[in-house]
């Protein structure tokens, strides 16, 4: 599977392999934001290493409006992200932007920076 996903006692793990699809990426929102368990943590740590987005903007527009901001109403999340090069990056960002007061997204470059940020108290 090209997302895995694993809660851990404070934050969830999410990493993203290789090629991701737009369905794959539905899926995973919506088993992640479905998940109780998750959905009491709010809080995750995503690991991206792809080498190909089989989606687009367009794609992760719909997903935001039909399944993330229905799952977050009135609820925060934070992500931080550990993007391995430029497309992980600019997908962050452009995620970052479409979820702008849904969820709060910061982008790494050390897994330790991205957990002392998680694990900050929310404003």
């Amino acid at each position: 599977m090209p997302i895995q996903l694993e809660l851990r006692d404070d934050h969830i793990l999410e990493e993203w392999l290789d090629v991701v699809t737009a369905d794959e990426v539905r899926l995973h929102f919506e088993r992640l934001l479905g998940d109780h368990a998750a959905m009491a943590i709010r809080r995750s740590l995503v690991v991206v290493r792809l080498t190909e987005a089989a989606f687009n903007g367009a794609d992760m527009e719909e997903l935001v409006r039909a399944v993330v901001r229905p799952a977050l109403a009135g609820l925060d999340w934070r992500s931080a992200v550990l993007p391995q090069g430029p497309l992980d990056f600019g997908l962050a960002r452009q995620f970052g932007q479409l979820a702008d007061g849904l969820v709060e997204l910061r982008t790494f470059g050390t897994e330790d920076e991205a957990l002392a940020w998680l694990r900050r108290p929310a404003p």
